[in-house]
């Protein structure tokens, strides 16, 4: 197993007000020359083919190739593509209810989206963030339980999700799942090549960002 992150941000105080949830969506993907209007996103972006452009309402650009991540701007932005392929990009975030149902009813692709988060949420700073995991043919992550709320999608090979209860998930590309806070996991290679999969993290800096678990997730 590998992992590293690829983009982070700290929000000051919860994210998603009184109704949050956590999830992954692919946005709306651009032809060449592509344009988009978006308000605020106090998220990460993973751009998974071609070039994506925002440019601000303060006049800052910035780009977005595949394979990589960075948080996207807290001020509205407009999105275009540069390149001369279609632009796909995910975004992982913490949004709340009313932004759900502009979300499932656009056309943004749902990939994961967890149940609404435990409220009150803690107080303070909250850290956001996305690593790249690799697994090699017959690999597995550590058994882990995590202090705040997780999202994972498949980029690259076959795995196997395993939750308590005997919850097991298997996840090809483009798919995912989200995971309330507290909740334990474990993911295991079941192809036949090195699998990837992006995981993110929104957790209250007041608590441990995760704990190892003494035996794998059955």
């Amino acid at each position: 197993m590998t992992a590293r992150t690829l983009a982070s941000r700290i929000s000051p105080d919860p994210v998603g007000g009184s109704q949050p949830y956590v999830g992954v969506y692919e946005l709306p993907n651009q032809p060449p020359g592509g344009m988009l209007d978006h308000g605020a996103l106090s998220s990460i972006a993973y751009g998974v083919k071609g070039t994506v452009r925002w440019t601000t309402t303060s006049g800052r650009t910035i780009d977005l190739h595949a394979g990589e991540a960075v948080a996207t701007p807290t001020e509205g932005f407009v999105e275009t593509n540069p390149g001369s392929t279609t632009s796909v990009w995910y975004t992982f975030l913490v949004y709340t209810l009313a932004s759900q149902d502009l979300l499932i009813n656009g056309v943004q692709r749902e990939i994961a989206a967890s149940p609404m988060l435990p409220v009150p949420q803690a107080a303070g700073p909250y850290t956001l963030r996305l690593d790249l995991v690799g697994l090699d043919v017959g690999g597995r992550t550590a058994a882990t339980t995590h202090a705040g709320a997780t999202a994972l999608v498949v980029i690259d090979g076959e795995v196997e999700v395993r939750q308590p209860g005997d919850k097991h998930s298997f996840l090809s590309p483009g798919k995912g799942l989200a995971q309330l806070p507290g909740g334990s996991l474990q993911v295991f290679n079941r192809g036949s090549v090195t699998a990837q999969l992006l995981e993110y993290f929104y957790t209250p800096e007041s608590t441990p960002f995760e704990t190892l678990l003494g035996s794998p997730v059955q």
